[in-house]
């Protein structure tokens, strides 16, 4: 995970795909270096992209 904290994306991803499993926040923001606040800010953030960008493709 720290590998890919200089790149937004991939950070995204992984968390999204992290939260799929039953790891929580603190566990995956153990992993990152980051606290479980953030971790959820930044999944948030993901989600609401992901919205967006499903919005846009269907119009």
């Amino acid at each position: 995970c720290r590998q890919w904290m200089a790149c937004k994306q991939f950070n995204n991803c992984t968390i999204i795909a992290s939260r799929e499993g039953p790891r929580t926040l603190q566990q995956i923001g153990d992993l990152c270096g980051l606290t479980r606040m953030r971790i959820c800010q930044i999944e948030k953030s993901a989600l609401k992209k992901i919205r967006e960008y499903v919005f846009k493709i269907d119009c």
